[in-house]
């Protein structure tokens, strides 16, 4: 009895020696395939649930899913404005970041006045007063109080066009200066032929004088 148990494992062993490559093989298997097809799935599943692609599907990859797009101009803090005052074709000219205004008659007085300001002169105010903007052209015919009423209104005009930082005022009726440097301003054809034509519409001055610029 004592030797019989120990030559039947022995024979049992025997037997089976040339199927423990096979056995080692399944039991390698058996182990494997399970944490496998776990990983697979929760990563397959995250994938679906975020709608980003498996890195089984899409490949290995070091970008990220989600990339800011870079800022756009229209994103800029700052509103670039420009005016252009042209005494020949009497017409003035305001442009901003949304578009831009062509105005005629008075207010191209209006704004070459201010923008004459602007010149390098000595003990001159920036500010455009009621009463001087009065003895220019189509302005002397107003009465005095509507004056500074009307430019209170085209400065709301400015607001509603969005350029309504153009202009400056020290009371909306009562004063008023650009609100851009002097290198955002042109003066056609010359600043110099500009300011003869804006003397010519002072009152005072023979009619016949008063008109475009030489």
């Amino acid at each position: 009895m004592g030797s019989a148990l120990p030559r039947g494992l022995v024979t049992c062993g025997e037997g089976t020696a040339h199927l423990q490559p096979l056995l080692s093989i399944i039991d390698r298997l058996l182990h494997r395939w399970p944490g496998e097809r776990c990983y697979t799935g929760i990563s397959f599943m995250q994938s679906d649930a975020y709608g980003f692609p498996s890195s089984s599907a899409a490949g290995a990859s070091d970008e990220p899913a989600y990339r800011e797009s870079p800022p756009s101009q229209n994103s800029q803090v700052f509103t670039m404005y420009r005016i252009t005052v042209d005494a020949s074709e009497e017409t003035v000219t305001l442009k901003s970041g949304r578009g831009s205004r062509v105005l005629h008659g008075q207010w191209v007085i209006f704004y070459l006045a201010m923008a004459l300001r602007l010149l390098p002169r000595d003990e001159v105010s920036p500010y455009l007063e009621s009463h001087e903007l009065r003895l220019l052209g189509p302005w002397f015919l107003k009465k005095s109080g509507s004056v500074g009423k009307e430019i209170a209104r085209h400065l709301q005009d400015l607001a509603d066009w969005g350029m309504a930082d153009l202009v400056a005022h020290d009371g909306r009726t009562k004063r008023w200066r650009l609100g851009v440097p002097a290198s955002d301003i042109s003066l056609r054809p010359s600043p110099e032929q500009c300011e003869a034509w804006l003397r010519q519409q002072q009152w005072g001055r023979p009619r016949e004088h008063r008109g475009h610029p030489p």
